[in-house]
């Protein structure tokens, strides 16, 4: 059994939190490194320490930031990324939450959420080996089948995430984070795992607070910590971000390619760097479509903007696309065991 995750709502149709230029680069900051001290944090937004306290709390307590988590280079841990796509049939929505509780608390999924357009739910799941994956497949779509139209199966191999250049009008492509790649994988034992299973939903822990959860000294844990960072397991630090709150629809671009070569694909990387409103494109992947791109607009005309000019810049490569919008989001966590 998976430690149960609370549940996070994506809300569409929440109003919107008015925030002023301090509140957006304090988001903009915290998305980079979400660890940051309130002195650190202070700095860099030009605002007092009890400033960015305040309005940190705020931000948390309006539900604005609804999560700090932790980044993990799952496959240094040994597993893999496998994304399942399904559409649902004869669902009530007391079925639909069902079957989404069933996969927040009970399969090593890492993110899990509800969508408009060709697929209703998707759910990422971690797992060591293509057998272990079918198994938690297997058994969920023997528990729920009637309820399953049909599913579809994205396995990630290299996802490059962004900077929200948009939250303060800058472009950087700097400070960018890759989930994927080949690694040597690395061996754990009962305290780091004791460690990475809290950062993971909760990156902004004190250390000493840490250390008493797992029972150990605070050196232990700075240095389990700063170990982690050394070997690239931990990869950042980031910030779930309601953000119907503030102003922002989340889509998702299903690509499928022609004529696709490395070079192509390190262009399109920095292309996507230095658009403000794309936050992740997933450059490699094996499924029915070749690229995922999730570009953080305001609205249909402003994705349309957007997404027109990665087309056009790459009309020979995109063969065919599909878009899909965000409902909601239920779970975020990197190490979901």
């Amino acid at each position: 059994m998976v430690q149960n995750s609370e549940i996070y709502k994506y809300n569409p149709f929440i109003s919107l939190m008015k925030l002023d230029l301090y509140d957006k680069k304090l988001l903009y900051y915290l998305d980079i490194d979400s660890r940051s001290s309130l002195r650190s944090l202070g700095k860099k937004v030009r605002l007092s320490k009890n400033a960015v306290n305040n309005r940190l709390k705020k931000l948390m307590s309006k539900g604005v930031i609804r999560q700090a988590y932790s980044v993990l280079n799952v496959k240094k841990l040994g597993y893999s990324y496998f994304k399942i796509y399904f559409k649902l049939q004869d669902t009530t929505e007391e079925k639909e939450k069902e079957i989404i509780d069933y996969f927040v608390k009970n399969t090593p999924s890492l993110w899990i959420n509800t969508w408009d357009g060709r697929y209703d739910l998707m759910v990422g799941i971690l797992a060591k080996s293509v057998d272990s994956f079918y198994e938690i497949l297997n058994t969920s779509i023997n528990k729920f089948r009637k309820h399953f139209q049909s599913y579809d199966i994205y396995i990630v191999i290299n996802a490059p995430h962004f900077k929200k250049d948009y939250l303060i009008d800058e472009v950087n492509e700097s400070n960018m984070e890759e989930f994927g790649g080949i690694y040597d994988t690395v061996n754990l034992d009962k305290i780091d795992e004791k460690i990475l299973r809290i950062l993971s939903t909760n990156a902004r822990i004190q250390l000493v607070d840490l250390a008493k959860e797992i029972n150990t000294t605070i050196d232990v844990a700075r240095y389990r910590v700063k170990k982690f960072k050394e070997t690239g397991i931990l990869q950042g630090h980031r910030i779930l971000i309601d953000y119907a709150k503030l102003g922002y629809q989340l889509y998702k671009v299903l690509i499928t390619t022609q004529n696709m070569d490395e070079e192509t694909e390190k262009k399109m990387i920095t292309y996507s760097a230095m658009q403000p409103n794309v936050a992740d494109i997933i450059i490699k992947g094996i499924g029915p479509w070749n690229i995922e791109l999730q570009i953080d607009a305001k609205n249909n005309q402003d994705f349309h903007k957007i997404f027109k000019g990665f087309k056009d810049h790459f009309k020979d490569v995109i063969k065919n696309h599909e878009t899909m919008t965000m409902v909601k989001e239920y779970k975020m966590n990197y190490y979901p065991f």
